[in-house]
């Protein structure tokens, strides 16, 4: 913004984020500047040489997205940006690519959240659109491309009665499901899953380098992003992990590791689960199909493979700090997630001190009884 001092002297101010994410402000003032358009011009020269355009080059919604996504390239990783592409040319640009930034208004963004409300989407992708929607718009107000940001309407989202229920394999359902698979790498692979908690993209990511034969873990650190057909870094801090291996995996691993040695292909750099390229995600899909269709069992998704491990360790009575690190969680997601599954472990510790409550007072009935 530019503005005129008390002392008559012309000014102006910005906000910016710098490349760590941080917030910082310039002012700049010169006694030689005699007007608001010679300090409008100081600000953009300013602004150019922290990656900025001038005021004037933003017409439209469009383009302060496309500046929002030139800044944040230098701090977000490559996935997050690709979603934020993706969200917005399928959710948010045809509705306000072409709208002028003074035009976007909180009845027009209401009307754009009505008509998102129609659709038949889930309230976390319904949250997920309209946050980076609001993300840009809350860019353009930092650095004075808009006055205020017109979205500070709540977002919209669809009432939930019911809890939302986790689908899994018990272990009993799980060794015969496993039962019928005699393909050395999906053996492995979905032993990987179940016993490990890996996502999905996680271990569509492995290398044969990831795989620590001699200390029996296996060393996270990248996921697969099927879509665009490249590795990148998990979406946070606790996706970086060391899962240790039970000897059912690691004798799997082990199997699959020695056959894949007769191909010449095969490296430390190798993926795991594919060699050259990972596994796709339609193969893994359809393999699941078949294997629970053979075992004549219920279908569950990839996914809920590491819902069957987090329900194994539940139930197993592990802290939820020993199983957010396991799962790469926060121990607030893991008991967001699973919440319903913490309760069901609590009645059944609650039942275990009770019964054995019960017993020391039926001991001591009989010790007292001898004595008289």
């Amino acid at each position: 913004m530019v503005g005129k001092r008390k002392d008559g002297k012309y000014y102006f101010y910005v906000r910016y984020l710098d490349l760590k994410g941080n917030t910082k402000q310039k002012r700049g003032f010169n006694n030689k500047w005699k007007s608001l358009k010679e300090a409008k011009k100081a600000e953009d020269e300013f602004l150019r040489t922290i990656g900025f355009k001038p005021h004037n080059s933003i017409k439209n919604y469009g383009d302060l997205f496309k500046l929002y996504i030139e800044h944040r390239s230098k701090l977000d990783k490559q996935s997050t940006l690709l979603t934020a592409d993706y969200l917005h040319k399928e959710h948010i640009l045809p509705t306000f690519e072409l709208v002028k930034i003074e035009d976007i208004t909180p009845s027009r963004i209401e009307s754009w959240q009505e008509r998102l409300f129609k659709t038949e989407y889930k309230n976390s992708y319904l949250k997920q659109i309209q946050s980076h929607f609001k993300r840009v718009l809350q860019f353009g107000k930092v650095y004075d491309y808009i006055a205020e940001n017109p979205f500070y309407r709540p977002f919209i989202k669809r009432k939930e009665t019911t809890v939302k229920l986790l689908n899994f394999y018990t272990l009993d359902e799980y060794n015969q499901f496993i039962s019928v698979i005699d393909d050395i790498q999906f053996k492995a692979l979905f032993d990987t899953l179940y016993w490990c908690g890996l996502r999905k993209g996680e271990a569509m990511a492995l290398k044969v380098k990831d795989i620590d034969f001699q200390k029996r873990l296996i060393n996270v650190y990248k996921t697969y992003d099927q879509r665009h057909k490249k590795e990148t870094t998990p979406k946070n801090k606790n996706g970086f992990r060391d899962i240790v291996l039970t000897d059912r995996v690691y004798n799997s691993l082990l199997e699959l590791h020695e056959y894949n040695k007769q191909f010449i292909d095969y490296s430390d750099e190798s993926y795991l689960f594919g060699i050259i390229a990972p596994i796709t995600s339609s193969t893994l899909d359809r393999r699941n199909r078949e294997y629970s269709d053979t075992a004549k069992m219920k279908r569950i998704r990839i996914h809920d493979f590491r819902h069957s491990h987090a329900s194994f360790l539940i139930n197993r009575k592990f802290s939820p700090f020993e199983i957010a690190k396991r799962l790469g969680h926060t121990v607030q997601e893991l008991t967001e997630t699973y919440s319903h599954w913490f309760i069901e472990s609590q009645h059944d510790m609650v039942n275990e001190i009770d019964s054995n409550e019960n017993k020391v007072k039926v001991n001591n009935k009989v010790t007292i009884g001898l004595k008289s």
